[in-house]
């Protein structure tokens, strides 16, 4: 991958980012397209060894868990027995978008910065 494809695809990831991030309900099947994406290109900057601290960065980076399932606290779960149910639906709901919508953020801004590197360099 050449430099300019690599821009390339940081242009698109940030367009994907930004559509996922807008959106009120993450499409699941889009994730993992986007997911994949953004492992391909993250192979690719470890590959390129750009710096240090840009590798410490994305050695970090783990793919993102499609079928994450949050973990309950002990007031969520008494919550949930009041509430026959409601509420734990609601809060894995809101967890799991949460946890969605700050991997796809972390992957923009982590291209946003080989991005700059690049423009730099």
């Amino acid at each position: 991958m050449t430099i300019i494809e690599l821009l390339n695809s940081f242009k698109d990831i940030e367009f994907q980012s930004k559509r996922m991030l807008k959106s009120k309900k993450i499409d699941l099947a889009y994730l993992k397209q986007f997911d994949l994406r953004c492992e391909e290109i993250r192979l690719q900057i470890l590959q390129m060894d750009l710096s240090d601290d840009i590798n410490s960065t994305f050695k970090k980076i783990e793919r993102i868990k499609v079928d994450y399932l949050p973990s309950l606290n002990f007031k969520d779960k008494t919550a949930n027995v009041l509430t026959f149910g409601y509420t734990k639906k609601q809060k894995i709901k809101k967890k799991t978008d949460s946890y969605y919508r700050e991997e796809i953020l972390l992957r923009k801004i982590s291209f946003q910065h080989v991005e700059t590197h690049l423009k730099e360099n």
